[in-house]
């Protein structure tokens, strides 16, 4: 794997060259070398479209070229920009695949990087301790990653220049339309019963995807669950919001929409006194069902156990509700 460095395009410098060696796990290690161009290479120009307006963009992006064909002394290009604007790339002639992602946004890590279809960004495991839905107890506990945008181009045609163009000419021009790759879930609840400062309460929904993988256009069959607290707002309601790569497919995610897992919504709270409190919902269809790109689960009223004087449940509150979809709302 090579990997190229370029500055932004308002102020360009000539790339500078570094070897990446693979190591066993799968990272690089990096050998800075004089730039060298390479016999026969064309100068390409690479750019970011941002659709929305209101998009803030990121401020470091990644492209990653993969050749077509690869060999010994042709593997997976990657060139790291300083902008969202784009920047100078140089490639030897051939036909490519491309991946281009934003560098800046944490709570993953890349893996399949030898290969188009298997590169993808697969959530970090998250030390959270809460009650696990019944039906998601084999499910680990991911974070939840930063904003993520990307793109990709299934074929890259690199020609032969024979313009004899200086390199800081580019002779080639790559547009990659940048796309969001999360989804946002919003868990509201307009009114909790019982609730006091002193209680701490958090909000999980499983059947999420680990891993999103942007060559496939689809997300990994690995469901994990993502967690989040509830915080009081203005208005008296408890309300939190998590990021995630969107629903988990169980079947095989090449171009097959396979079958999404079920979700389960599970409410707890650490109460005044210690103790644990926690009600499972069954959200499979309503999360299926919505169109929104940011989903908002909201439950009316949520009623949390009292406390009697001694720090303990009154007798007529359990532990744990089964819950019912009917309670919630999108």
């Amino acid at each position: 794997m090579t990997r190229l460095f370029v500055k932004t395009a308002r102020r360009m410098m000539k790339p500078v060259a570094l070897a990446a060696v693979l190591a066993m796990a799968g990272g690089c290690t990096h050998h800075s070398l004089e730039y060298m161009p390479v016999t026969g290479g064309v100068t390409v120009k690479v750019e970011f479209e941002w659709d929305d307006p209101s998009v803030t963009p990121p401020k470091e992006m990644t492209v990653h070229f993969f050749p077509e064909s690869p060999t010994v002394s042709s593997s997976v290009v990657i060139y790291d920009f300083k902008t969202s604007e784009g920047g100078l790339a140089y490639l030897k002639p051939g036909r490519y695949m491309a991946i281009c992602h934003n560098s800046d946004a944490g709570g993953y890590g890349l893996v399949g990087r030898k290969s188009y279809y298997d590169f993808g960004m697969q959530l970090r495991d998250a030390s959270v301790s809460m009650p696990v839905a019944e039906g998601a107890q084999d499910q680990r506990m991911a974070g939840s990653p930063d904003a993520v945008w990307a793109g990709v181009l299934d074929v890259v045609e690199i020609p032969v220049d024979d313009s004899g163009l200086p390199i800081e000419e580019p002779s080639v021009t790559v547009r990659f339309n940048m796309e969001s790759a999360v989804q946002r879930f919003t868990v509201r609840i307009r009114e909790a019963k019982n609730y006091n400062r002193l209680t701490v309460m958090r909000a999980s929904l499983s059947g999420l995807a680990g891993s999103f993988h942007p060559g496939r256009r689809a997300t990994g069959d690995e469901p994990v669950t993502i967690s989040m607290p509830l915080k009081p707002t203005t208005d008296g309601s408890l309300e939190g919001t998590m990021i995630t790569f969107g629903h988990c497919r169980a079947g095989d995610s090449r171009g097959d929409d396979g079958v999404q897992a079920p979700h389960y919504l599970v409410i707890s709270a650490v109460l005044a006194d210690g103790k644990v409190w926690a009600k499972n919902y069954d959200v499979t269809q309503r999360v299926h069902d919505s169109a929104l790109e940011h989903p908002v689960l909201e439950l009316k009223t949520l009623t949390l156990p009292e406390v009697d004087s001694e720090g303990g449940f009154k007798p007529t509150v359990g532990e744990w509700g089964a819950g019912s979809a009917e309670d919630i709302g999108m």
